[in-house]
């Protein structure tokens, strides 16, 4: 999963461990957008199909 690579890849930075709640947040953040781009992706599919 891109994310916890991402997540992987700051704990090496840092050298320590995110905590479990900013690690929650990013997650949560980054569903957020998931859920975000299928419905555009969706009302544009929808759009494409039945108002043009």
């Amino acid at each position: 999963d891109g994310g916890k690579i991402l997540l992987n890849f700051i704990e090496a930075i840092r050298r320590k461990p995110l905590s479990e709640n900013v690690e929650a947040g990013i997650t949560l953040v980054g569903v957020g957008f998931l859920v975000i781009l299928m419905l555009l992706v969706t009302w544009n599919d929808i759009e494409r199909y039945f108002i043009h």
